[in-house]
C-alpha cells in the first residue's frame, strides 16, 4: 500500500516541473509560487471547513517553518532555476531529496557517493559539450531539494498534533504571507492577459501538485516515515524526463537515463532494514 501511495505522489509531483515551466515563462517566479500556495491555502481552507475540521492554533509557529522549508524557499528555487534550465534536469536535480534525507538521518554513505556520481553523469554530458548547463540554475533546484529534506523529516513534529488538512490551511496560509511582498515586486498588474499554457500551469501546479500531493504528503509521512517519503523524488526523473520530452520537445542523451539510473541504485544502498520494514509494500 505504500508504495501505491508512493508512486501516486510521484504522479502528482513529477509533472509539476513542466507546470513551473508553463506558468514561470508568463507569471515570473515569484507570483506563479504566491498564487500556487495561495490557491493551495484556499481548497485546503474550504475542505478543512467541509470536513468541519479544527486548526490548532498553537502551532502557527510550526506552521511557518515548514510553510518556509517545504513550500515558499523550494518552490520558489526551483521556479527561478527553471528559467534556466529544461525542466528534465531540474526533476533530475530534485531527485537529490533522499540523498540529502540519508545524509541528514545519518544513514550509510554508500549509497549517497553512488547517489553523487549518478549526478555527476547526467552533468557530464553538458559539462563536456559547454553548452546548456548553467551553474546557478541548476544550483537553485539543488538547494531546493535540501529544503525539502529538511522539511520532511521537521514534519514529523506536528503529526498527532493537528489533522493533516487542517494543518496545511495553516501551512500554505504561512506561505503565501511570506510570498506576497516578492510577488507584489514583479508587479504582476502590469503583465498582459495569461494565454492558456500559464493557466494550465498555475491550475495544474497547484491542484495537483501541491493540494493532491500534500494530502498524500502526510499519509505517507505518517505511515511510513520521511525517508520513505523522499524515494518518491526518484521517480521524478521519470516523470520529468517524459512530459519534457513529448511537450516541450527536450532532447534526452544516454546520460540522463544513465546518471538517473545510479541515482536510483544509491538510494538503494541508502535504505535500511528499518525503513524496509516500516514501508511495507
Amino acid at each position: 500500500m505504500n508504495y501505491a501511495l508512493l508512486l501516486l505522489i510521484a504522479a502528482c509531483w513529477g509533472p509539476s516541473f513542466l507546470f513551473i515551466k508553463l506558468g514561470v515563462a508568463h507569471f515570473g517566479p515569484s507570483t506563479f509560487v504566491a498564487m500556487r500556495v495561495g490557491l493551495a491555502a484556499l481548497l485546503f481552507f474550504g475542505l478543512t471547513k467541509i470536513r468541519g475540521t479544527k486548526m490548532n492554533h498553537s502551532l502557527w509557529k510550526e506552521a511557518f517553518i515548514i510553510g518556509l522549508v517545504a513550500n515558499a524557499l523550494p518552490f520558489v528555487l526551483i521556479s527561478y532555476g527553471e528559467t534556466r534550465i529544461s525542466s528534465s534536469l531540474g526533476s533530475m536535480i530534485n531527485a537529490t531529496v533522499p540523498l540529502f534525507t540519508a545524509l541528514i538521518a545519518r544513514q550509510k554513505l554508500r549509497g549517497v557517493m553512488i547517489g553523487i556520481f549518478g549526478l555527476f553523469v547526467i552533468f557530464s554530458k553538458n559539462l563536456i559539450a559547454e553548452i546548456g548547463f548553467d551553474l546557478l540554475g541548476a544550483s537553485l533546484v539543488l538547494i531546493a531539494s535540501l529544503s525539502y529534506a529538511i522539511a520532511m523529516i521537521f514534519s514529523r513534529r506536528i503529526i498527532g498534533k493537528s489533522h493533516p488538512y487542517a494543518f496545511c490551511t495553516m501551512q500554505f496560509t504561512a506561505a503565501s504571507l511570506m510570498m506576497l511582498p516578492f510577488a507584489l515586486f514583479e508587479k504582476p498588474w502590469l503583465l498582459s492577459a495569461p494565454p492558456m499554457s500559464a493557466c494550465i500551469g498555475v491550475l495544474g501546479a497547484t491542484i495537483l501538485g501541491t493540494f493532491i500531493a500534500f494530502v498524500l504528503y502526510y499519509v505517507i509521512l505518517h505511515r511510513a516515515g520521511p525517508t520513505f517519503l523522499s524515494y518518491s523524488t526518484l521517480l521524478f526523473p521519470v516523470v520529468g524526463m517524459v512530459l519534457g520530452s513529448l511537450v516541450l520537445s527536450e532532447e534526452l542523451g544516454l546520460t540522463d537515463y544513465l546518471g538517473a539510473g545510479f541515482v536510483l541504485l544509491g538510494l538503494l544502498f541508502c535504505q535500511t532494514k528499518k525503513d524496509a520494514q516500516r514501508a511495507p509494500s
